[in-house]
């Protein structure tokens, strides 16, 4: 019959392919081919996932999980942002907003763009003093811009390799900015108040611009009137997804309503003898010192079973409740969830050299309520000192 096969065995190659020297499969691997494409034998089973087949939300959420894999974004850091899932879909909001309005990564604050890029910026400062924080547009320029090139990047990227870049810009920009201003930024400049600062700015540029250049139309839905809604509680209580946890008024313990004010900026702090504070981490200080702890001094850091007992934040006494010591010392309850203490004294020799200071405030994400902080607190780089072992706090 016209197509078939000679006779022979089954499965006999014509020509043969030796694939049972050193290998538990039996089958011929797939030829080489070029970076970022698919070989032939895992697009069948679709066990790997090209960037190209990603979704822009899928490559944002990939490029952070790498920079955090690679050590680019510590522990510490993923701690005091939001999910991954939930800080990608922030981006894509704010992202969406200043694409819209024509701001591109780079934009020169002299001209153009750059003038409505300072008019969202102040927009934002304004937001934060009406509230109590203090901001300069100058540090929130810098924020919008370490979102905007992420966003950029990630929806052109095409490899891992780009992803990979996009994600070491993203952990850079973040550790000099900080983690508060990114935060600030996504509270703030939401869609909506994202396309009415715009709109105010193209306003004012309307009597310069050409005839010829028509202004950019935010690609921003507005939203169809709501019903009108009966007012809310007076004291609302945050989205239940962040699981706070809540007194009887439904506030968080240890918090107050309001937004938090920023702490140090994010700038690393030396000195000679000393380790160095990350500038991630100053950002939780309102003002840190380099000093020697003495021989004998005795440091306290509350703990709960998945906490490392060696962790960088200590105090000199153990609080006397949850309330004092998420109050006092600005801990979320997505960042320990107390119930143990573990204790250090220092030895006899030379001391203890670390860095002490106020504690800075912690905004409460999704709620208008934050951590206070102002106790003293104290900083040493993870695993300087071996704890004994968990005791129960009581509370």
């Amino acid at each position: 019959m016209s197509g078939s096969r000679q006779p022979g065995a089954v499965c006999v190659h014509t020509n043969p392919v030796v694939v049972a020297d050193g290998t538990t499969c039996l089958a011929p691997s797939p030829p080489p081919g070029p970076v970022g494409s698919r070989p032939p034998l895992t697009a069948v089973n679709h066990s790997f996932h090209s960037v190209a087949h990603m979704s822009h939300q899928e490559k944002m959420a990939e490029a952070i999980r790498r920079a955090h894999a690679a050590g680019l974004i510590s522990r510490e850091i993923m701690r005091q942002l939001p999910s991954v899932g939930e800080l990608v879909v922030g981006i894509v909001v704010v992202g969406g907003v200043l694409v819209g309005l024509g701001v591109a990564a780079g934009a020169v604050a002299s001209t153009g763009v750059g003038a409505v890029l300072e008019a969202i910026a102040a927009g934002i400062v304004l937001a934060l003093a009406a509230v109590g924080i203090i901001s300069s547009a100058r540090e929130v320029i810098s924020g919008i811009g370490v979102l905007i090139a992420f966003y950029t990047s990630t929806e052109r990227a095409t490899s891992y390799v780009e992803l990979d870049q996009a994600g070491r810009e993203f952990a850079t920009g973040l550790a000099e900015v900080g983690v508060g201003t990114i935060m600030m930024i996504l509270s703030v400049l939401g869609a909506r108040q994202g396309l009415k600062m715009g709109r105010g700015a193209a306003g004012k540029l309307s009597a310069s611009e050409s005839p010829s250049e028509p202004p950019v139309t935010p690609r921003i839905r507005e939203e169809p009137p709501r019903a009108r809604r009966e007012p809310e509680p007076r004291r609302p209580a945050p989205p239940k997804d962040d699981a706070y946890v809540l007194d009887r008024e439904g506030v968080p313990i240890g918090a107050r309503r309001g937004l938090a004010k920023p702490g140090l900026p994010a700038e690393k702090l030396s000195k000679d003898g000393w380790p160095d504070l990350p500038g991630a981490e100053a950002r939780n200080f309102n003002a840190a010192e380099p000093v020697t702890l003495k021989p004998g001094t005795k440091v306290y850091r509350i703990v709960d079973d998945s906490s490392n007992p060696a962790g960088g934040y200590w105090a000199e006494k153990v609080p006397g409740s949850r309330a004092e010591w998420r109050s006092d010392f600005a801990v979320k309850n997505d960042w320990n969830t107390n119930g143990k203490y573990v204790e250090y004294t220092v030895p006899e020799g030379p001391g203890l050299n670390v860095w002490r200071g106020e504690t800075a405030a912690q905004q409460l994400r999704g709620s208008d309520f934050y951590l206070p902080g102002g106790g003293q607190q104290i900083w040493m780089p993870p695993n300087t000192v071996t704890p004994g072992v968990p005791k129960p706090t009581g509370w």
